[in-house]
């Protein structure tokens, strides 16, 4: 209602009587309504930052907070804006054509561990937790911290595996986006095909993905069964999957149930990504590096990561249609399980090229230790027939196509299940590689599982077409009384008509046996052209006890490459025992005999000690 005013005022020195004055009166129930939508506005809206409480959120891990969670991420991307999470539980009912909503240069925050957003119990299947409105829509300059996605997996009983078409259960899924930021966010429990999947496949101008200080929990849901018969049990997934130009994956945490199946930590395709300072534990692979025939790979870099339970560390895959140029794999620490996960083969550094037209060059593998447990061979798994081929390396370098520039330098290898290093690859004759160097790196007890593959266990493997390789400074040392079986090659090297060899150097090595038996080591199959093999060093503990007057001690010692045509140098530690006298010398192939005579009257007691014997052929070095 508008009524008439009467009020005084002063003016023009004097008092004015406006009783008489009409003025419209403002209606007291319009200033309350104006008040209210006010005060909902600064409740929804503080500097651009909007809380789901005021558009019906409870946070209170009962009531289903997914609409109102997408009404204030709608009116936060009219003016690019955070949706804020303060502590509670959200709860959540994603479905497969239905989830929370992102949208471009929108952040998406909390407080940390005390802001759950948490999938509801028997969600069934669903796509995602977080994504675009529609699958494919672009999403650019987006960000996710200090939050906890709750999966829930444990009480998912209704749910299919993950690799069902209608299951995705992805966490963070974006597709067409660029500029995306997951800071601080924990995934405890996760589960599905991928956690956090940001896929450029079929789309332009993707990438720039930063996913740092994260933590995720893997846990397979109640009644997942093994996708894949080749195996036991394997869950094809990765908790980060990427698929763009430019990404930084870094000081993360993963953490899996071996025996769950989580197939991968992290998964690359594309140039310019990085897997820098991560921890990870009880997954099958730790970082796999592949191509995209959209995106050609390049500028790969794994270092500083530290993993124990694995299978395999790295995996590296080039295709026919994309190469793969400058990988640096440096300063790692991956402890392998491959008894637990009981797969079929297992390496610390995998790179495969498929195809014959494959070049992937300017690869460094350093500073690096990868160790094994016991190898995981048997001949049934849960009382089922099981492949039997088994193939358990420290670094295998290609099996396919040509590798360029491959530095493999400064590595410690524990315990790999048949083969120490392999440079080039088994069947192929279009098998190459151009120009490298294996050196400075320690293996210790290589071939010690139940390999089924063959009865060789072999250090350093040098197959195939090699041009300008050179195998020097490596140290060999094993510590067993004898192979769990087959015989074990300190350097084998095979051509068998697979390739050619020139301009190939092996220097320089050293092998140290410590309680081993007789007929441990055999020779090495060289080629009949291996010309440039030179200084090549033995070295063994010889232990002669007693030897009486006038007597001539002898033993052997195998030394991988050595003909009767070769000069022995032989070099006791600390010197011999007055009195006593040595001569070396190649009595056979590959064997080196070592006589001590007491030329005195009386019995010397000589002291065990380590020899080094050193080849001199100098006929060979030009």
């Amino acid at each position: 209602m508008v009524r008439p005013v009467s009020y005084t005022t002063k003016a023009a020195g004097g008092i004015i009587d406006a009783a008489h004055i009409n003025q419209p009166q403002i209606d007291i129930a319009l200033i309350d309504a104006a008040l209210a939508i006010a005060e909902t506005a600064i409740a929804r809206s503080t500097a651009g930052v909007f809380y789901p409480a005021a558009y019906g959120a409870v946070g209170n891990g009962v009531a289903d907070d997914t609409a109102a969670i997408n009404a204030a991420s709608l009116a936060a991307s009219a003016v690019g804006g955070t949706v804020f999470f303060p502590p509670g539980t959200y709860l959540i009912s994603p479905t497969t054509t239905t989830w929370l909503n992102v949208y471009t240069n929108c952040t998406y925050a909390g407080a940390g561990w005390a802001s759950k957003i948490k999938v509801k119990n028997n969600a069934g299947n669903y796509l995602t937790v977080f994504g675009s409105p529609t699958v494919g829509a672009r999403a650019t300059g987006v960000t996710f911290r200090d939050l906890w996605i709750d999966q829930n997996a444990p009480n998912q009983t209704t749910a299919t595996t993950p690799l069902n078409a209608d299951c995705y259960q992805f966490a963070i899924y974006l597709t067409n986006c660029q500029a995306i930021t997951v800071s601080n966010v924990t995934f405890n429990s996760a589960c599905g095909l991928n956690t956090v999947d940001l896929n450029g496949f079929s789309f332009t101008n993707v990438g720039d993905f930063l996913v740092e200080d994260c933590r995720f929990y893997w846990s397979k849901l109640p009644n997942a069964t093994n996708p894949d018969a080749a195996f036991e049990r394997s869950y094809d997934n990765s908790a980060i999957y990427l698929v763009g130009e430019r990404a930084w994956v870094r000081n993360c945490m993963f953490f899996a149930v071996p025996t769950d199946g989580a197939r991968g930590a992290c998964e690359f395709h594309g140039p310019a990504m990085e897997f820098t300072n991560n921890v990870v534990d009880g997954y099958q692979v730790a970082i796999n590096l592949g191509t995209s025939t959209a995106l050609t790979p390049v500028d790969w870099v794994v270092t500083g990561n530290v993993g124990k339970r694995l299978n395999t560390a790295v995996t590296i895959q080039a295709s026919s249609t994309a190469g793969a140029d400058n990988i640096l794999i440096a300063d790692n620490h991956f402890a392998m399980d491959t008894a637990t996960h009981r797969l079929n083969s297992g390496y610390g550094v995998w790179l495969v090229a498929v195809g014959t037209s494959v070049s992937v060059s300017n690869v460094t593998i350093s500073r690096n230790k990868f160790l094994f447990g016991a190898d995981a061979f048997t001949t049934t798994w849960a009382g089922a027939a099981r492949n039997v081929t088994e193939y358990f390396f420290g670094i295998s370098s290609i099996l396919d196509g040509t590798v360029r520039y491959l530095d493999i330098t400064d590595n410690l290898i524990v315990g790999a299940g048949y083969a120490g290093i392999i440079v080039g690859g088994f069947a192929s004759t279009t098998i190459s590689t151009i120009g490298a160097e294996v050196s400075r790196n320690k293996l210790v007890d290589i071939g010690q599982g139940n390999n089924s593959v063959t009865t060789d266990r072999l250090y350093i493997m040098l197959r195939a077409t090699l041009t300008g390789v050179n195998v020097h400074d490596n140290d060999f040392i094993d510590t067993r009384v004898a192979p769990v079986g087959g015989v074990r090659h300190a350097i084998h090297a095979v051509a068998s008509g697979l390739g050619t060899v020139s301009d190939v150097w092996v220097y320089d090595n050293r092998l140290k046996l410590t309680n081993a038996v007789p007929g441990m080591w055999e020779t090495a199959a060289f080629w009949t052209d291996w010309t440039k093999l030179s200084r090549t060093f033995a070295k063994a503990t010889v232990a002669p006890g007693a030897i009486m007057a006038g007597v001539k001690y002898t033993t052997t010692v195998t030394a991988v490459g050595w003909t009767t045509a070769d000069v022995v140098e032989a070099n006791p530690a600390g010197g011999l025992e007055t009195g006593l006298h040595f001569h070396a010398y190649v009595s056979a192939a590959n064997t080196i005999t070592l006589a001590i005579t007491n030329h005195t009257l009386a019995g010397i007691a000589a002291a065990s000690r380590s020899w080094r014997f050193g080849l001199i052929r100098t006929t060979l070095d030009s």
